[in-house]
């Protein structure tokens, strides 16, 4: 375990926090070793949001996949809060000193370049129930875009989009139609894809003061 993320974490407020960040935490302490109660007791101190028992649903959804959310996240985001790293044994090196600590990559991976692979099937309607199962409670209700438009600079940009269905009725009616995700979503444009906020809305529109 790392001692130093553990401080990190004590100096972010989770109320201070969007909802993928605080997700991102949930993942990033997963994926180091840590017991999901660290993440729940850090949760408590967000109270206008904190469910008790989101944090234990949440991290069962959270799997892995090919981008991970590590450590890192946490560092960067106490760093945003005004945390500073506990300083080190650190002194200037003499020019004749030595370097003498058997120092060794631990992650060699991490300096190699991999080639990214395609799955060899791909299940559509499965990947996005599993993002929603992970992202969302079944009751809250889902923002999310098909549709886009050309912009001047060439790029693809999303148009108003939906809002209407909350995470279980998408998810119901993708596996009532597998085969087919636009029977669920509607039809889109392959270039630009589609969008899905990460925050849940009221169902009563998209903004800002919508989101719940």
């Amino acid at each position: 375990m790392n001692r130093d993320l553990l401080q990190a974490l004590d100096c972010i407020d989770p109320a201070a926090l969007d909802y993928q960040e605080w997700l991102n935490v949930g993942m990033a302490l997963k994926l180091e070793g840590y017991p999901v109660h660290i993440w729940e007791d850090w949760s408590r101190n967000d109270t206008a949001r904190f469910h008790e028992g989101e944090c234990a649903r949440k991290w069962a959804g959270f799997n892995g996949n090919a981008t991970p959310v590590t450590a890192g996240t946490v560092f960067m985001l106490a760093k945003q809060h005004g945390w500073k790293p506990a300083a080190k044994d650190v002194h200037e090196l003499a020019w004749d000193a030595e370097i003498t600590q058997d120092y060794k990559i631990i992650q060699t991976e991490w300096l190699e370049g991999r080639e990214l692979v395609e799955p060899s099937t791909w299940d559509p309607a499965q990947q996005l129930i599993t993002y929603l199962e992970t992202l969302f409670e079944a009751d809250e209700h889902v923002g999310y875009v098909s549709e886009s438009y050309h912009a001047k600079n060439g790029r693809y940009l999303p148009s108003m989009g939906f809002w209407d269905r909350t995470a279980g009725q998408l998810i119901e009616s993708l596996r009532r139609s597998p085969d087919d995700i636009t029977d669920t979503i509607g039809t889109y444009n392959t270039e630009a894809g589609a969008w899905i906020r990460f925050n849940p809305l009221d169902g009563q529109g998209c903004k800002n003061a919508n989101v719940t």
